[in-house]
């Protein structure tokens, strides 16, 4: 049995909607949960959107929501994450939602709902997308609103935007994920980027839980270069807690045991940082969080560290980070 599916929900109750019943994704996707009761409904965003929901409650028991995606299917990139120096920075959202349950996720104060929801017309964004390339080249994060990997086996979103990215020259896509395992067959190419969120074993024990282990983070990166990928090390967000810096330095040199930097295309460098709304609604749900009850400040509309603090972490970070790849292929969300 792969990892994914030992990690999937049974997902018990699925809404469907009714334009979209007999797409064949829907199909497909169905098939994976056959004691699964299927209500149909008119639009996803009569489950999803719908107040006083409790993400937290939600999160024990899930739903599973197949719709189809309307309006706008690309967006500009977030200012709060990396560009990587490129010009044309955007994200889709194929699926929305994690199954995992990380105490820092932004997903909890922007979503009402726990459910995940997975549009099955993903050729329309493929049409989009192309209509972009026309003008311009694209750099494209595809797992944004997800970890697209945990999803794969029942419905091989990354195996589908990988051999879309490698048929067009002008796009790249990025693909960031906290473990899982690559599909058997996947298309690679310079432009498909595996993304791995690492973090130190007690952040992983104790802030993200549900998340595939430090062990198997580790395992997909060595596949993601055994199979030529492109691979970035994402440390990020940093999170500062007693005895962080001891933790991370262990980290690096455990990683410096078992992957070749050499092979390291890039690094994510960033410290905690969450929209104002998205705060008030998370320290709400779960006061007992020692990630979202920290004494950060809030500035031009989101929280993050003290800037000092910031300024120490990430100078902190830089200079472990600069014994095993060089400081110029390290990228941070914004300049100290």
């Amino acid at each position: 049995m792969s990892l994914q599916r030992c990690l999937m929900p049974d997902f018990s109750c699925i809404y469907v909607e009714k334009g979209i019943r007999h797409h064949f994704r829907t199909v497909e996707i169905l098939k994976h949960f056959p004691g699964a009761e299927v209500i149909e409904i008119n639009a996803y965003e009569d489950i999803f959107n719908r107040s006083r929901q409790s993400y937290l409650l939600q999160q024990k028991s899930r739903a599973l929501i197949l719709a189809e995606h309307r309006g706008q299917l690309v967006y500009q990139g977030s200012p709060v994450c990396q560009s990587f120096d490129q010009n044309y920075f955007y994200y889709t959202s194929s699926i929305m939602n994690c199954l995992y349950d990380c105490s820092y996720c932004w997903l909890k104060g922007l979503y009402q709902s726990a459910a995940v929801v997975i549009f099955v017309n993903l050729e329309d964004t493929f049409h989009e997308v192309e209509k972009m390339l026309e003008e311009h080249p694209v750099y494209l994060c595809v797992s944004y609103d997800t970890d697209l990997l945990g999803m794969e086996s029942i419905c091989h979103y990354v195996s589908a935007w990988c051999e879309f990215a490698c048929m067009h020259d002008n796009l790249s896509i990025e693909i960031r994920s906290k473990g899982g395992v690559l599909p058997a067959c996947l298309s690679v190419c310079e432009r498909t980027i595996l993304a791995v969120t690492v973090s130190p074993e007690r952040a992983c024990r104790d802030y993200e839980p549900g998340a595939p282990s430090l062990e198997k983070r580790i395992a997909l990166l060595q596949e993601g270069m055994k199979r030529g990928m492109p691979v970035r090390l994402c440390f990020d967000p940093v999170l500062v807690y007693p005895g962080w810096q001891k933790e991370n330095e262990a980290l690096l040199q455990r990683l410096n045991e078992e992957i070749d930097f050499s092979q390291v295309r890039d690094v994510s460098l960033g410290t905690f940082r969450l929209s104002a709304s998205y705060m008030k609604k998370m320290r709400k749900e779960d006061p007992s969080s020692v990630i979202l009850q920290y004494p950060y400040v809030c500035t031009d509309g989101f929280y993050h560290l003290e800037d000092e603090k910031e300024k120490e972490t990430e100078e902190t970070m830089l200079a472990m980070i600069s014994q095993y790849i060089n400081k110029e292929k390290v990228f941070l969300w914004r300049s100290l």
